[in-house]
């Protein structure tokens, strides 16, 4: 049975303790700049239901400037190293802003943070109760030549409530801050290098095991 998310700190059921951050190399060739407010965002259904407006519920939290860049930077470096990447001198990066791709909402939202679906407070609701941590940055690579394309990443990892977790939409929304950044450290790690690789794998000569 996946634990109570909210009862211990650093929100343990999005990652498993397997998404221990990886030995990072420096690769100072490729700068890479992620631009945009830095926040985190905790997304939601808005559980109204006499409306058929069907937006979110967005809650944004502000962290320390720099810190997405301080987070994702070394990750994408270490990553371009691991396969071999060459011809790249810079890759550029911001929150993409589109049409829900994880809930069923009309809202748009990207970068870095949690999705949840889970049951009201106010109401006895049955379903397949879910979080997911997300993110969905676009930008552009610069290569040495000059020459420049678009990058897309996006990722997310559906996780399943047990039916038994009393876990609700108010509850994940009063989660700490802290918490959150810690899980989604984690995620990012586990996560982001790959959708790297597969992103330019066209620049890649090669892929570790």
């Amino acid at each position: 049975m996946i634990p109570n998310p909210l009862k211990s700190a650093c929100l343990p059921w999005i990652v498993a303790a397997a998404w221990a951050l990886a030995p990072i190399t420096a690769r100072a060739a490729v700068a890479v700049t992620v631009e945009g407010r830095d926040q985190l965002v905790l997304v939601g259904p808005s559980n109204i239901s006499n409306t058929n407006l069907n937006r979110a519920r967005i809650d944004r939290r502000d962290l320390e400037p720099g810190s997405l860049g301080e987070l994702m930077a070394p990750l994408i470096v270490s990553s371009l190293d691991a396969c071999g990447a060459s011809g790249i001198k810079a890759v550029g990066l911001h929150p993409s802003e589109v049409k829900d791709r994880i809930g069923e909402t009309n809202s748009r939202y990207g970068g870095l943070g949690i999705y949840a679906n889970l049951a009201s407070d106010d109401r006895n609701s049955q379903g397949n109760w879910f979080i997911a941590p997300f993110f969905a940055f676009e930008g552009t690579v610069t290569m040495d030549d000059g020459t420049a394309e678009p990058i897309e990443l996006f990722n997310v990892n559906r996780i399943l409530l047990a039916s038994s977790d009393r876990t609700t939409q108010e509850d994940f929304f009063r989660a700490r801050t802290v918490d959150v950044e810690e899980s989604l450290k984690k995620f990012l790690a586990a996560s982001l290098p790959q959708a790297v690789r597969a992103a330019l794998s066209a620049h890649c000569a090669q892929r570790r095991p």
